[in-house]
């Protein structure tokens, strides 16, 4: 091999160890990444959570980040990994794939932007904010923002080709030196911006959750009962876990992000300064390895939420049990027993912040709970608890009729 193309052992190191990190590392991400997807949608998706606007947004979040693992980590897994290319056999292929990395790329953190700003409506000390925060604005929030992303992307399914850089190597690229100029900037204002904004919002939101724990300001329509603080307490603990959830995925994203940005302003910083092979070899093998650290965010979302939320946890480990009924506890403290506990078969439609049931009783004067007199029933929760939001986690339902 001629000086003009020798690599140093350096570059040699690197790419090793790029090819490595995917064929292994990446092979596992790719998995766990996978499947943590599916149940994290699985998760958010029951009643317990999906009433929530900021469920939809995590569900719509998780739902591209797992198309994001199928259509470009898997690829670039195989190709970086394992040598095998498959993007670059038909045009189309080529074009659809680079289409699909730019609208999911972008679309997956402005899911946790929606999301913030939810969190940020939904624990405004404003009344008028918080009833802003619904479902059906969720709804056309993902809905417009995926279609405006789909149409400012459209520019890849025309002038992206396949091109031959030597024998048998072909690559999915554009020929366009303005075009690429473009894709550069708009790649280092995006890695910029994003992160900055997600870091901002979800420092907006901290401050709305201690502000409403100082201010105890309860959101109006979700009380069930006349113990206003328990109701208090039971409201801000699901807030907060959904905060905790979002503030998770928010950091992982900054976090893992930033290496791919100071990639990117390196690269438009030197762009015009003269490079030999070597230097193109391992500023190609920095690249990919930040690549693989911009990939974590949308492979490990479940596993982080898992650590982070006892709600979550409580949720993933009941996937399997989702066809089972709950069981309700009635518990009357004037009882001859000291604790004296009634199972009842119930019928139970959960809600985020109440529940709707049916209770089939026919001894003692159970309390019987529908959708029409669900914020009019006075219904006082057992009080001997430290954590009035394990009544939710925990699907159980401690009724103290004595207090009925």
């Amino acid at each position: 091999m001629s000086s003009q193309y020798a690599i140093s052992d350096h570059t040699v190191l690197l790419q090793r160890a790029q090819t490595y990190l995917f064929q292994y590392c990446g092979s596992i991400l790719v998995a766990l990444g996978s499947i943590g997807c599916l149940l994290s949608c699985m998760v958010f998706n029951k009643k317990i959570l999906r009433k929530s606007p900021c469920s939809i947004y995590m569900m719509a979040f998780h739902m591209a980040n797992f198309t994001y693992i199928i259509t470009l980590i898997l690829p670039s897994v195989l190709s970086i990994g394992y040598g095998v290319t498959f993007v670059t056999y038909t045009l189309g292929l080529c074009r659809f794939t680079l289409y699909m990395a730019f609208v999911l790329d972008i679309l997956s953190p402005t899911c946790l932007v929606l999301a913030s700003i939810d969190r940020i409506l939904v624990t405004s000390p404003n009344a008028l904010t918080r009833q802003r925060s619904t479902c059906h604005l969720a709804y056309w929030s993902v809905i417009c923002a995926t279609l405006f992303w789909m149409l400012c992307h459209i520019h890849s399914l025309v002038l992206m080709y396949v091109i031959q850089i030597g024998s048998n190597i072909f690559i999915c690229y554009t020929q366009s030196p303005i075009y690429i100029v473009v894709i550069g900037y708009y790649s280092l204002v995006k890695s910029i911006l994003i992160p900055s904004l997600l870091a901002s919002l979800g420092l907006l939101a901290i401050r709305n959750i201690r502000s409403l724990t100082r201010n105890r300001v309860v959101p109006d329509g979700f009380i069930i009962g006349i113990g206003n603080n328990r109701g208090f307490q039971l409201i801000h603990s699901k807030d907060r876990q959904l905060v905790r959830i979002l503030l998770i995925d928010i950091g992982t994203y900054v976090i893992c992000v930033y290496p791919q940005t100071a990639m990117n302003l390196y690269q438009q910083i030197t762009q015009y300064n003269m490079k030999n092979f070597d230097r193109t070899q391992a500023e190609l093998s920095v690249q990919y390895l930040c690549s693989f650290c911009s990939y974590l965010p949308y492979c490990i979302g479940l596993y982080s939420n898992f650590v982070v939320s006892k709600t979550f946890r409580n949720e993933v480990k009941n996937i399997s049990l989702t066809n089972k009924e709950p069981t309700f506890l009635i518990w009357d403290k004037n009882d001859d027993n000291d604790l004296h506990f009634i199972t009842v078969l119930a019928n139970i439609r959960a809600y985020i912040f109440g529940i709707n049931l049916t209770i089939s009783n026919d001894s003692n004067n159970y309390v019987l709970l529908t959708e029409d007199n669900l914020n009019d029933v006075n219904v006082k929760y057992i009080h001997n608890t430290e954590d009035i939001s394990n009544i939710i986690d925990d699907e159980c339902c401690c009724i103290d009729i004595s207090e009925l």
